[in-house]
This record gives structure tokens, sequence and C-alpha cells, in this order.
């Protein structure tokens, strides 16, 4: 008894562990895109600006 107990313990652990990292996963993969998305943006202005330079 008290084995089966400690496994399903274990068990619901090892499960709210895995769920908290997957959730940090996709905070992060959602940081990643937002940086990529902000520097896509400033490198857009850049050339913009250094084509008016141009001109």
């Amino acid at each position: 008894m008290i084995k089966k107990i400690t496994t399903e313990c274990l068990f619901d652990t090892l499960l709210v562990i895995l769920f908290l990292v997957s959730v940090l996963q996709i905070y992060y993969i959602i940081q990643e895109i937002e940086i990529t998305d902000y520097k896509l943006k400033l490198t857009k202005l850049y050339i913009e600006k250094i084509s008016k330079n141009e001109k």
C-alpha cells in the first residue's frame, strides 16, 4: 500500500515537472520570436535609412 502511494506521488511529481518544463520552453520560444521580430524591424529601418542617404 505504501509503496503504491509513493509510486503514484512520484509519477504525479514527474508529470508536474514535465508540464513546467514544457511551459518554460514555450515561453522561451515566444521570447526568441519577439527578439527576432525586433531585430528584423531594426534591420529594415537601417536599410531604409541607408537607401535614403544614397539618394
